[in-house]
Order: structure tokens, then C-alpha cells, then sequence
């Protein structure tokens, strides 16, 4: 399979508080994979790819983002730097240590004394050897809760980080605040009843009301099978 670079984007933090962080998008020449062009705006992008089986073009949506969406999420209250933490760098790629490995190579430091097998770890959302509730709370965590925390830049005051208990974090049995979608009887998650639940809507649809509103183009849909799993059997 032929592999290109496409987009690139980077985070330089310049001193402290609410504007510390500065966002860019780089989208690279894709004929030469050499140059790449800053977006301070961002673009939309259509990529025609071949497909061999259909014998035909495929065409598939991309979205630089600009500084300002990019901005969106990566706030003071998430610490800026999303994904470089301990919990979702601690595991094994292709049998080594993530963490332990980057900083054999010199790209980070480590504290005196860590040790990665103590060290805190996210389950993968996909482990079905973990259990359902810490892998819709890593997912949660993961793609949702830069926003949605306290002092976060999400309108809907729900705490969606992974330590936090989950009858405090605001969406069971609750009434959504950012409008119910069209579903009648809406509560944030409806133990029991994915269909009321529009936090799954939100996140398995494309249109008004998506989350997350940037990034994504396509609906996950293994996600979508986690979360219809974990609200059913919720009580």
C-alpha cells in the first residue's frame, strides 16, 4: 500500500496561561513529500485514491483544521498536550514499551524512579479482555474529556474524564443541556435504552450535533458498538 504524508500539525507552548499555545497545520506536497505548506486557516480537502477492487476512484474527505479549531481543544484545563501522557503512551508497540522507548531515544525524560509496570495505563477500547465500563471510560476520556471537564471548553457541563465517578459525571439520567436532537424522552446517557441516549447520537451521526464537531469525518463504528453495549447493560 502506498503511504503519504498528508498533514502534520504542531503545538509550541510559549510561557504560561489561557494563550500559551500556539497551533499549527501543515499540509504537505504530496508529489514529492518534501515540502509542506502552512495552513493558518485550514482547508478542506477532497483525496481521490484508486481502488483496485471497484476499478475506480475513491474519494475521501480530509480536513486540515485551522489554529483556531485546533485551539478548540487544546485548552489550559487539558494541559494543552493531548494523547502525551502516561496512561495513554504506558503499552507495548511491536514489543516495547512506548514510554520506555521514547526515552531511550532521547525524546523524553523520565522521572527518577518510574517504573512502567506501576505506572498508570489505559486499557485499549478495543481489549475485550478488560472490563466494559473502563473501556468506554478510556474512550471517553480519550476523545471526549479535553472538552468536557471542568473549566473545559464544552457547553454541556459533563465531566468525562476517567477518574471521575460516574454518577458524578453528569450524563446519567440526565436531561442533555445542549438539546435533545429530536429524541423523544433525551437523556444524556438512558441506562438501559441506547435509543434515548444522545450522547450515542451525537457521536454516531454526521450531521448537526456531532462530537467531536472536528477531527473526524467518519462515524466509528466500533465505538458506536462499545457504547450501544455498555448503556444496554447499564441498570
Amino acid at each position: 500500500m502506498l503511504k503519504i504524508k498528508f498533514e502534520s500539525g504542531t503545538l509550541i507552548l510559549e510561557g504560561a496561561g489561557e494563550n500559551a499555545s500556539v497551533p499549527h497545520s501543515f499540509v504537505w506536497d504530496t508529489r514529492t513529500n518534501q515540502e509542506a505548506t502552512l495552513l493558518p486557516s485550514g482547508q478542506q480537502f477532497e483525496i481521490a485514491t484508486p481502488n483496485r477492487e471497484t476499478r475506480s476512484w475513491q474519494i475521501d474527505s480530509w480536513h486540515a483544521p485551522s489554529a483556531s479549531e485546533c485551539a478548540a481543544c487544546h485548552v489550559d484545563g487539558a494541559g494543552y498536550v493531548l494523547g502525551l501522557n502516561t496512561a495513554q503512551l504506558n503499552g507495548d508497540f511491536d514489543g516495547k514499551n512506548q514510554i520506555l522507548e521514547m526515552a531511550s531515544n532521547g525524546l523524553i525524560d523520565l522521572p527518577v524512579g518510574f517504573d512502567a509496570a506501576t505506572a498508570e495505563r489505559f486499557c485499549s477500547p478495543l481489549d475485550a479482555t478488560a472490563s466494559l465500563e473502563d473501556r468506554v471510560r478510556v474512550y471517553l476520556d480519550v476523545n471526549c474529556a479535553m472538552c468536557h471537564r471542568p473549566e473545559g471548553t464544552g457547553n454541556a457541563k459533563i465531566d468525562l474524564r476517567y477518574h471521575t465517578e460516574l454518577a458524578k459525571t453528569g450524563m446519567i439520567d440526565e436531561k442533555p443541556a445542549q438539546g435533545d436532537l429530536g429524541i423523544t424522552d433525551a437523556l444524556t446517557i438512558a441506562p438501559g435504552d441506547p435509543g434515548k441516549s444522545s450522547l450515542l447520537h451525537r457521536v454516531e451521526t454526521l450531521g448537526a450535533g456531532r462530537m467531536p464537531n472536528i477531527g473526524s469525518n467518519l462515524v466509528d463504528q466500533v465505538a458506536i458498538k462499545l457504547l450501544k453495549e455498555w448503556i444496554s447493560n447499564l441498570k
